[in-house]
């Protein structure tokens, strides 16, 4: 709206309120007052820090802000004026960019805040959080979970003061206060003033499904078009000037605002701190120095903060001293990474005449609307231009995502908004009225910078936004104007909207490109400019705490002492690299009613077992991570405090046989490394990685990066020296039953083991542990020495047999965190890898049936996330054992251990019922489950070869077969095909440790052993019914955990975990002892595993002799994430049994104990982890297009035709969980993607 300069008549009470402000430095000067705090920038973020810091009356603060003071100043009062607030104004610094390819070369108006309040004085108002998941990823790269969703809501309540539209309307439905607060400073509210196109809006929501109703836009779930939610304050607009430096505020004697004080430079007040500010009132006048006591805080905004920070020193120091100004500290980062919204106005002639045109053309009504404004607050004015915001996602399988990842933070987070108004932006044509639908992209992918040229600092900085720079942002505009054109079509417009103006829904693309390029513009959101990123990352510009990184060219302390920067130029909106998420559960308990192992000749046991189940290490290197040895310690103690329940009171007789609740954190690290052991869960050493990126070995859908036909699907192993054929193992018999639904496929499965049949130890459940190693079944690898296991090279069992390692494994049947999966979609580009889109999947392959005992199974699982017509046969335990009872009863006594009914069901937090892969008491394997008796095959691949060779074995042949390292191959006499050095790399798996505990019962596990006429019984007992103890695997329990968000770890190194709800490390019960117990006692275990690893290894090749066993490193334990993680959960698996239901239960620990120092914990973790036998993602996935990883998210190999990867390889990252389902569910889907390929 453009009003005459005779109408900017107000009569207002605003006035500099408090000596506290003040508009010359002489004034603050006389003072003689030091401060604690100096806040750069009175903007939005600046006065928030400086309003809570003052609430102290100990600290001292002053504000200093290069504009002047927002008093009396119409256009950024008056709501309805915003438009005019900016640009060419006195209160805009009246930036403009470089030349905007994308955008014809223009160059545009980038306004910002040049006033107290600063772009909070002058933005539209527009008051919307973002998603859940937005914030979730700012914590998953920063590695501090403080800034997920959950941790910042506490903030984003007290921030808010939610109060009634100013016309006081009733505004049921129109957002929800379960998600705001009441008792904040800022002011936040809803539409005061209805307009002809509010009802229309929200009717063409019930008309339209792709547009759908959403009550509150702000509840961390944001797709839908709901009622905006704006900055307004009873008619007047609220910034942080007006909120956090309200009149009750600045009267506090500790707070000070300095106005027209440009900071041109912040300078080291010793020579490794920063805290004096240099400045000036007037640019050539006198300059200034400021030294504050405590701390300087940046908060010039995404453009002035880098700015001040490169013409301070710090900055790349090769462009600084190009420019003559001396560097003091290298940064490469500050200025890059910048991040905006881009925006496009679209206008349709409607058939009314109250639109915002009527007014522009009317100076009596426009003065008439202004005096009703000033007079009672209330009319047209009182409102922002728009009511209602939509936020909206291009469907999953559009073609850009062929070619580049999703830039969105998640499934649940808008490519794109749509802004409704009831008018046209700009000026209008001279008759008719109009509404507009401005399609702005809200998840860029485009990123740009803010640079300097001159050493003056007060030259202008070269700002250039990008805007639409990423094919994937030119996309989204354009499919958003298409957007837009289809929800003008709903019959709420029929009447109403009569043309639209420039383009239209029958446009072509060429033509609405040429639109977009001529008329896109920012929506003035820069962000980005000096990105966090986790502390001692090299790249990013501050640490999670926002200090800003050091070292500093000549002195290396930690960071910049004394120097934070608080504003949006520390966000990034994107990952900078795969990074693990913050708050993903860490370690998981499995419940067996036994001693894992080689039993003692007398007492009977009852097993805990930890395991480390996000790790961080590589190799497998073993608790290499210090991350992964932290979890596994505290999943030990948390396994000994589970033990120590009451459920155990009469029980466990003692805390483990090794160890217990007194062992030292030493005590306990020992016993780690002394016990702990693969849960041979490798994977990674084929890892995925997004379409086009230059890591990982297979793109997201598993085929070999750069390779056209080969794909990775599962994880046994395969003796084949060139890639002909598929594997015959748990992914692949699942692909070669669903591709033999076909009658017109035919399919050939290559085993390179034997046979399943009448093996007794792969059939009796309750034999799994003795299928592996050392057995015909078995590959019989074994590792590389393991760092962090005291260079122990250990076991490596793989499935030399039909079923692979669907075969030999412990039935466990756990799916993992929605968040494992959504991250995988995530890290590819690809969202049919997303929890959702494989949900389908997972209950196809399914078929839940009753245990053997056919016990009532009301509580133990969730029947609504489970199939029951799939092929795999999967059911709860079938036998009971003693300590099933108490470990669930242990739930209920300890906050940290509850009970969760069925950890299959996305959520995997807590201590629940194991779900196995169980057939009535018979062990349930791929090549029972998925290929059918009798099929016949033929031996021509007509179409493509389905690599499913495993983690290992998958590697293992591409390399053989001269896909790899081009250089690695040639040295080893190998004729390279194809140059991908992602093969091998990546190998990610769980690492396991054992814990036992001496107990108070004889119904253990080493009764049976000792006793060679019980053992007959039994099996005659399952060989005739069915029944009886075989009818099991080892556990009938498992626990899910994390160590907690403030663990010391964090503060070095990122949380490895996929998100706030996935574990970190695993603790698993058994009735017994799983190694070889003494010849006397019975034992119980809790086994804690670490299973979101940091740490990564490598399945790598020495020969040429394809009949060589490859060089298996799987690192374990490798980072110190994972050694730290193994660590806590050693700990946590004390904690556990100190339950009291195992007050008379357990006697005594054996090993280390709950007093156990770190320094014999660690000990003990390195001297006995073993892996839990889950490699993943040797070939792994990455997006099309991306030079880095293996295969696409399709399972093609990179590069190549004809070959896909169809196992745990081209995972990107271990899932939380016990792998086999994984196995199952990549091979359901990638059956589906091979059959549409050839459809």
């Amino acid at each position: 709206m453009i009003w005459s300069r005779s109408m900017l008549i107000l009569t207002l009470g605003i006035t500099l309120c408090s000596s506290a402000i003040l508009g010359n430095f002489a004034d603050l000067n006389k003072l003689n007052l030091e401060f604690d705090f100096i806040v750069v920038g009175g903007g939005t973020a600046g006065n928030v820090v400086a309003n809570r810091l003052s609430e102290n009356p100990n600290h001292s603060v002053l504000v200093l802000e290069a504009g002047g003071s927002n008093a009396d100043v119409l256009d950024i009062i008056v709501p309805f004026f915003a438009p005019r607030a900016t640009p060419n104004t006195p209160q805009d610094w009246n930036y403009t960019t470089t030349r905007q390819a994308a955008l014809n070369s223009r160059s545009i108006a980038y306004p910002r805040g040049f006033v107290l309040g600063g772009s909070s004085s002058v933005n539209y108002m527009v008051y919307t959080r973002g998603s859940k998941e937005d914030y979730d990823r700012w914590a998953t790269v920063t590695g501090d979970s403080g800034w997920s969703w959950n941790k910042l809501i506490p903030y984003m309540r007290k921030n808010e003061r939610f109060i009634p539209p100013s016309d006081h309307h009733n505004t049921t439905g129109q957002f929800n206060p379960a998600v705001h607060g009441f008792n904040g400073i800022n002011t936040v509210s809803l539409p005061g003033f209805p307009t002809p196109i509010d009802s229309r809006v929200i009717e063409a929501t019930t008309q339209l499904a792709e547009y759908p109703f959403n009550v509150d836009m702000n509840s961390g779930y944001q797709l839908g078009i709901g009622w905006e939610q704006h900055t307004i304050k009873n008619g007047s607009k609220s910034s942080s000037a007006t909120s956090y430096l309200a009149p009750q505020f600045v009267a506090r004697p500790n707070l000070y605002v300095l106005l027209h004080a440009r900071v041109t430079r912040i300078l080291q007040a010793t020579s490794n701190t920063f805290r004096t500010v240099e400045f000036v009132q007037d640019i050539g006048g006198k300059m200034f120095t400021l030294t504050a006591k405590k701390e300087i805080i940046l908060s010039a905004g995404s453009v002035g903060t880098p700015n001040i920070l490169l013409h301070s020193g710090i900055g790349n120091s090769s462009t600084l001293t190009s420019l003559g100004i001396k560097p003091i500290h290298n940064l490469p980062s500050v200025g890059q990474n910048l991040t905006d919204h881009s925006l496009l106005f679209v206008s349709f002639l409607v058939n009314s005449t109250d639109t915002w045109e009527t007014a522009k053309r009317n100076s009596t009504l426009a003065a008439a609307q202004l005096a009703q404004w000033n007079t009672s607050r209330t009319g047209p004015l009182v409102d922002g231009p728009a009511h209602q915001l939509g936020w909206f996602r291009i469907p999953d399988n559009s073609s850009i995502f062929e070619k580049f990842p999703d830039p969105a933070a998640g499934p649940n987070t808008s490519h794109y908004e749509l802004i409704f108004v009831n008018g046209m932006f700009g000026t209008p044509p001279p008759t008719g009225n109009f509404m507009s639908i401005a399609p702005a992209v809200a998840s860029p992918a485009s990123r740009g910078s803010v640079t300097i040229n001159s050493s003056n600092p007060f030259a202008d900085p070269i700002i250039d936004p990008n805007l639409l720079g990423s094919e994937v942002d030119f996309f989204i505009m354009r499919e958003a104007l298409k957007s837009a054109f289809r929800f003008a079509a709903a019959p709420a417009w029929r009447d109403y909207i009569i043309s639209p103006l420039g383009v239209n829904s029958t446009s072509t693309d060429v033509e609405l490109d040429d639109y977009i390029r001529e008329n896109a513009r920012s929506v003035s959101h820069p962000s980005g400019t000096a990105k966090m990123s986790p502390k001692g990352a090299t790249w990013g510009v501050v640490d999670p705490d926002l200090s800003v990184k050091g070292p500093l060219v000549n002195n290396p302390p930690t960071h910049i002492g004394w120097l934070r920067v608080p504003d949006n130029s520390s966000i990034f909106e994107r990952f900078p690299d795969p990074a693990a998420g913050t708050n993903t559960a860490h370690y998981g308990y499995l419940y067996s009613n036994g001693f894992l192992g080689m039993t003692p000749p007398t007492g009977n046991y009852l097993g805990i077992t930890s395991a480390v189940v996000s790790p961080t290490s590589l190799n497998p290197n073993l608790l290499a991570s210090e991350v992964d040895l932290f979890i596994m310690y505290y999943a030990v103690r948390s396994a000994l405090r589970f033990g120590a329940s009451k459920l155990w009171a009469d029980y466990v007789i003692a805390l483990p046989v090794v160890m217990n609740n007194t062992s030292t954190d030493d005590e306990l690290n020992e016993y780690i490394r002394q016990n702990a052991g693969p849960v041979f869960h490798p994977v990674g050493a084929a890892g995925v990685s997004p379409f086009g990126s230059k890591f990982g070995v297979v793109d997201p859908d598993l085929s070999v990066k750069g390779l056209t036909g080969p794909r990775i699907i599962d994880l046994s192993g395969m003796a084949a020296a060139h890639i002909i054929e598929e594997r015959g193992g748990t992914a692949g018999n699942v692909v070669a039953n669903r591709l033999s639904e076909n009658p017109n496929h035919s399919v050939l499965v290559l085993e390179a083991g034997g046979s399943n049949a009448d093996v007794l130890d792969i059939i009796v459940p309750f034999f799994s542990p003795r299928a592996t190693p050392n057995t015909p079944q078995d590959w019989n690898y074994t590792t590389t020495p393991q760092a962090a296991l005291n260079s122990r090279s250990i076991a490596y069992p793989r499935g030399f047999v039909l079923g692979g390692s669907s075969s030999v494994n412990y039935l466990a049947y756990t799916r993992g965190s929605k968040e494992d999966y959504d991250r995988w979609a995530t890290v590819t580009g690809d969202s049919g890898w997303s929890w959702n889109k494989l949900i389908p999947y997972m209950r196809k392959n399914e078929r839940f049936i009753p245990p053997s005992d056919h016990h009532n199974t009301t509580g133990q699982f969730n029947p609504a996330v489970h199939g029951f017509n799939g092929i795999n046969t999967v059911s709860l335990q079938g036998f009971p054992t003693p300590i099933d009872s108490r470990v669930i009863e242990a739930t209920t006594q300890l906050a940290e251990y509850p009970f969760n009914v069925d950890m299959n069901s996305g959520y995997q937090l807590g201590i629940g019922t194991a779900v196995l892969v169980v057939n009535s008491g018979l062990f349930a394997t791929a090549d029972e489950t998925d290929i059918s008796t009798g099929k016949k095959f033929t031996l021509t691949a007509k179409k493509e070869v389905i690599l499913s060779a495993g983690s290992v074995g998958t590697p293992n042949i591409l390399l053989h077969s001269g896909i790899g390292n081009s250089s690695t191959l040639t040295s080893l006499g190998i004729k390279p095909v194809h140059n991908l050095p992602s093969v091998g790399q990546n190998l990610t798996d769980h690492s396991l440790l054992y814990v036992s505990f001496l107990v108070n019962s004889t119904d253990t596990w080493e009764t049976a052993e000792r006793n060679s006429t019980l053992a007959a019984a039994q099996l005659a007992q399952w060989n005739t019914s069915r029944t009886g103890p075989l009818v099991d695997p080892p556990t009938n329990q498992l626990g899910w955990f994390r160590i907690p968000d403030n663990s010391s770890i964090f503060e070095k190194f990122p949380d490895p975990a996929a998100g706030p709800n996935t574990s970190h490390y695993e603790l698993i019960f058994g009735n017994g002892m799983f190694s070889a117990p003494p010849p006397t006692g019975n034992f119980m275990s809790i086994i804690p595993a670490v299973v979101s690893p940091a740490s990564r290894g490598s399945v790598t090749i020495n020969s040429g002799n394809p009949f060589a066993d490859p060089i298996i490193d799987p690192n374990l334990l490798g980072s110190e994430v994972d050694f730290f993680i193994m660590r806590e959960a050693l700990k946590s698996a004390f904690r556990f049994a100190a339950a009291p239901a195992w007050k008379n239960y357990i006697i005594s620990p054996f090993g280390v104990n709950s007093t156990s120092t770190d320094a014999e914990l660690d000990n003990y973790i390195r001297e006995n982890t073993e892996s839990v036998f889950h490699p993943s993602g040797t070939a792994k996935m990455s997006p099309k297009g991306a030079t880095w990883g293996v295969a696409d998210p399709d399972l093609n190999v990179k590069g190549l035709s004809g070959l896909r990867i169809v196992d745990l390889s081209v995972a990107p990252f271990i899932p939380a969980a016990h792998t086999q389902a994984a196995a199952y569910i990549i091979g359901e889907r990638a059956a589906d993607l091979i059959k549409a390929a050839w459809s």
